[in-house]
């Protein structure tokens, strides 16, 4: 329970700021510390959105994987996926991540289960450090029957302007078909959020228009990749509302 209260602290339950009394909560409540089963339980936060941005969110990608939901999360978003998550962060030039394990919904977080992840990102600012720090808080709930959805913001409070907004991003794993036949649909989405004025927030709307697809992109084919599938990416370049499902089939030589 020690540990627990301890890794708690560090981490900062309560979403955006470590807050200690949130953290002694949330270890009293649950002394076991981290969620083995991230399955819907009593209590979990079922289609309720938390995104400030959710209404004015913009698709990025969509596609259709010939796996169920319960496959595709524990691949990628459950603490079984640590190490696709290192891996990842590695290939894109990250150091330092610290990715705490999920913990059961309390107050604080409004009922939603949360983790949270730092690490330094690589910039191409001219001038400066050549690395910055990303803070992400990450909220799971659950979706109709059987689908689930995570919502992070992400804050970067190093570079020009980071303290005034922060990018709120979803994902959606959502199920289709039924037994054998069951697929995912992963939709990612993002929206930028400003909490006051700043005099980048042209810039920072381009920059995110400009990158997030493709960051989007290439987070999926990391998923792809670690799934064993080969799939067809929609990607809406412009960020744009909607989108459509993609062709997915398992890797084999006729696909690669």
């Amino acid at each position: 329970a020690a540990a627990a209260a301890e890794e708690a602290r560090e981490m900062g339950p309560c979403g955006c700021k470590v807050c200690a009394e949130c953290a002694d909560a949330a270890a009293a409540a649950h002394p076991d510390g981290a969620v083995g089963d991230l399955w819907a339980r009593d209590g979990d936060v079922v289609d309720r959105p938390r995104g400030r941005e959710f209404e004015r969110r913009k698709e990025l990608v969509r596609a259709t994987l010939p796996r169920p939901v319960r496959d595709v999360f524990a691949a990628v978003v459950a603490d079984s996926s640590r190490g696709f998550t290192e891996r990842y962060s590695k290939q894109g030039g990250n150091s330092g991540l610290v990715l705490s394990k999920w913990h059961r919904g309390n107050e604080a977080t409004g009922g939603y289960r949360h983790r949270r992840c730092e690490f330094r990102a690589p910039t191409d600012f001219p001038i400066g450090p050549k690395t910055t720090k990303v803070v992400e808080n990450h909220y799971l709930s659950f979706v109709g029957e059987g689908g689930v959805m995570v919502e992070s913001t992400i804050e970067s409070p190093e570079v020009p302007g980071g303290d005034s907004f922060f990018v709120e991003s979803t994902l959606e794993l959502l199920p289709e078909g039924e037994g054998d036949d069951e697929r995912t649909t992963l939709v990612f989405s993002n929206a930028v959020h400003f909490h006051r004025w700043s005099t980048f927030k042209g810039l920072v709307h381009i920059t995110n228009n400009m990158k997030g697809p493709e960051m989007a992109r290439d987070w999926l084919k990391a998923v792809m990749a670690e799934l064993e599938v080969d799939c067809e990416i929609e990607v809406n370049e412009k960020g744009s509302e909607g989108g459509g499902s993609s062709q997915c089939s398992e890797n084999s030589e006729e696909s690669s």
